[in-house]
C-alpha cells in the first residue's frame, strides 16, 4: 500500500510540473517595440556612398589631417535647394533649407569673376551703373583676384574707369571674336553667343560667371557651396539658369554642358541650350554623377515676370539669398538715384554700398 502511495505521489508531482513548463511558455514576454526608422530630411543617403571618382584636371583636392576644419555655418535659408547630385543612379539629397554635406572632398573654385558685354554694333561699349552694382557686390562679397569682361569691343566710360581704381582686384577686358554658327547653325540670338561665352570662360577659368543684372549678397554661404561642390548652379522653376553660375576650372559638367552647343545647339529656341538642356544632363544621365549644388532663389522669388515686387518696401526677401538675380531691362537703365528709394531694390544696393 505505500509502494502505492509513493508510486501517485510521484506522478502527481510529474504532471504539476509538466503543467507548470507549460503555463510558463505560454507566458507573453515582454519585448522592445520595434525601432521606427524616424523621419529625416536627410534622404537617402547610403551609409557607405561608393568612393566618387577624382574628376580630370585635379579639381577636388582630398582634405588633408592637418587642414580639417568644421567650416562656419551661413545663415539658414528657406529659400535653398541642394541636389547632391540629381541623377537617379547617384547619391541624391535634396531639401527645402540650408543644409551643407560634406563628403571628404575640398573643391577649388579659382578667385575670378566672369561678366558677358556683347553689342551688335562695332563701337565700343559703356558699363551702366547697375552694371557697376552688380560687380561691386561681386568685388565685395566674393572678394575676387580678377574681374573679367569678355567683349567684342572696348569698354569705356565713367564706371569703367571707377572699377579700374579698385584695390587688390585686376578688373579686365576680354576681346574674343564673334561667331556666326554653332554645330552648324546659324546663331540668331546674340545672347546665344554670350551663353556660348559664359560656358567656355568657365571651362578655361573657372569661378564665377554672372550676368550683369545678378546682385551678390552673402560671400559667405557661396565660399561655403564652393567648398563642397563642383558646380554652383542657379535653379528657375523646374530648369537651369544661365545667369549665375560657379564651377572648378575644366568642370566634366560644364564640358558636357557646352557639347550641347558643339552637338545639338537649337538656334530656333531661346532656352534649350541654356537651360533644358543642362536640366536633362542632370537629371537623364544614369552614367555619370556630377556634384552640383542647384540653388533655389537666385533666378526666382520673384520670377523674372514679378520684376515689380523689387519696386516695393519688403517686396523681396533679399537677405536670404546668396545672389538676386532681378532680370528686368527697366530696372537695368535705374541711375544712381535708385539709392535713395525706399523699395526692395535700393535697399539692397545700399547694402552693397556700405558693405
Amino acid at each position: 500500500m505505500a509502494l502505492l502511495r509513493s508510486i501517485f505521489c510521484s506522478l502527481a508531482a510529474t504532471v504539476v510540473l509538466v503543467t507548470l513548463i507549460l503555463l510558463w511558455d505560454a507566458l507573453p514576454i515582454p519585448r522592445s517595440p520595434p525601432q521606427t526608422p524616424q523621419p529625416s530630411d536627410e534622404l537617402l543617403i547610403p551609409k557607405s556612398p561608393p568612393q566618387a571618382s577624382q574628376p580630370s584636371g585635379g579639381l577636388p583636392i582630398p582634405r588633408s589631417p592637418s587642414s580639417q576644419h568644421t567650416p562656419s555655418q551661413p545663415t539658414p535659408s528657406k529659400d535653398v535647394t541642394i541636389s547632391l547630385p540629381v541623377n537617379p543612379g547617384c547619391v541624391s539629397r535634396r531639401v527645402s533649407k540650408y543644409k551643407p554635406v560634406e563628403t571628404g572632398l575640398v573643391y577649388h573654385h579659382p578667385s575670378v569673376v566672369q561678366y558677358v558685354k556683347l553689342t551688335n554694333s562695332n563701337s565700343s561699349v559703356s558699363l551702366s551703373f547697375m552694371d557697376y552694382m552688380a560687380m561691386m557686390s561681386a568685388y565685395k562679397f566674393v572678394k575676387p583676384e580678377r574681374i573679367i569682361i569678355h567683349t567684342y569691343t572696348d569698354i569705356v566710360g565713367k564706371y569703367w574707369e571707377l572699377t579700374q581704381n579698385w584695390s587688390n582686384i585686376s578688373v579686365q577686358m576680354n576681346k574674343v571674336g564673334r561667331i556666326d554658327k554653332l554645330s552648324g547653325k546659324h546663331v540668331d540670338y546674340i545672347e546665344h553667343h554670350a551663353d556660348y561665352l559664359k560656358l567656355s570662360g568657365l571651362l578655361e577659368f573657372g569661378g564665377v560667371v554672372s550676368d550683369f543684372d545678378v546682385i551678390i549678397v552673402n560671400g559667405t554661404k557661396l565660399r561655403h557651396m564652393h567648398r563642397i561642390s563642383e558646380c554652383v548652379l542657379s535653379q528657375e522653376r523646374d530648369l537651369l539658369n544661365i545667369g549665375f553660375e560657379s564651377c572648378v576650372r575644366n568642370s566634366p559638367f560644364i564640358r558636357a554642358w557646352l557639347d550641347g552647343y558643339d552637338k545639338d545647339y537649337r538656334s530656333d529656341s531661346w532656352s534649350f541650350n541654356g537651360a533644358v538642356y543642362s536640366r536633362n544632363i542632370l537629371e537623364k544621365n544614369r552614367s555619370t554623377c556630377y556634384n552640383v549644388y542647384v540653388v533655389n532663389g537666385i533666378a526666382s522669388d520673384p520670377m523674372y515676370y514679378q520684376y515689380s515686387f523689387w519696386l516695393k518696401k519688403g517686396g523681396v526677401k533679399w537677405k536670404y539669398k546668396v545672389a538676386a538675380h532681378y532680370f528686368n531691362k527697366e530696372l537695368k537703365k535705374l541711375n544712381e538715384s535708385v539709392l535713395d528709394a525706399d523699395h526692395a531694390l535700393g535697399e539692397m544696393l545700399r547694402f552693397v554700398v556700405k558693405a
